[in-house]
């Protein structure tokens, strides 16, 4: 595990650490497009026990100092947390209860009290929008970059033989409120990472455990890329924008 959060000020030359040394786990660092000095950390916590160094964590001064704004309690930690694009007072975060036993790889792995949460106002307060998703591991959250009420998130799934399912992408077109399972025709796989093609309407690409899949029609059809990829879990995307 590591031990929190450092900065660059030299392109990744020398860094500082910013302290959120227990945290041990973090799922995601979001920095505010238009104030580099507002940055939201999204915090696991301890992976084989409980810990109050779990949720999303906000900086207004540059990690000078750390004030803990999202947090149900010392099981449910914070895997993803999102910046919307189009205005910064909105903040999505997805709150995971996962666990990880070193002596047993695939135990169950989940706990009450995740979901995904809602800030219109900077982080300050929060709003629970899990309502039509599955509650136990909202792993990812993308906002799109043009449209401020389409938000997209995954249900992560899991191979291990405790709790085997196959994971899923859900998308919002009313910033959060209702849902629609887009992923049905995916197949039996856990989901890692999402991302949306800018350029391209009805695009969406997504890691799984078997490499890359992508769908050009908003999730009625996907499609294997993994040409030239081992197959493999596929973790992290990014896209370069074309125009």
């Amino acid at each position: 595990y590591g031990d929190g959060v450092y900065k660059s000020t030299d392109g990744a030359k020398t860094w500082t650490h910013l302290g959120l040394d227990d945290t041990q786990h973090i799922g995601r660092v979001a920095i505010d497009p238009k104030n580099p000095d507002i940055v939201f950390v999204a915090a696991i916590g301890h992976f084989y026990g409980p810990s109050p160094e779990r949720g999303v964590f906000r900086t207004k001064d540059g990690g000078k100092t750390w004030q803990k704004v999202l947090f149900r309690n010392n099981d449910v930690g914070a895997v993803d947390v999102v910046i919307d694009p189009n205005n910064p007072q909105v903040i999505f975060a997805a709150l995971w209860n996962t666990r990880r036993p070193p002596w047993y790889t695939y135990s169950p792995t989940n706990g009450p009290g995740g979901g995904l949460w809602k800030s219109t106002d900077g982080g300050t307060t929060w709003t629970d929008r899990s309502a039509g998703l599955p509650l136990r591991a909202i792993t990812h959250i993308t906002a799109d970059p043009f449209d401020p009420l389409t938000v997209y998130v995954t249900y992560s799934g899991f191979a291990g033989a405790a709790e085997a399912q196959p994971g899923h992408v859900f998308k919002s077109t009313d910033a959060g409120a209702t849902w629609t399972d887009i992923g049905t025709t995916l197949p039996n796989l856990p989901v890692q990472d999402l991302v949306v093609d800018a350029d391209l309407p009805n695009t969406i690409y997504i890691g799984t455990d078997l490499g890359v899949m992508a769908t050009y029609d908003g999730g009625a059809s996907w499609a294997s890329l993994g040409n030239g990829l081992p197959k493999t879990s596929v973790v992290a995307l990014a896209l370069h924008r074309r125009s």
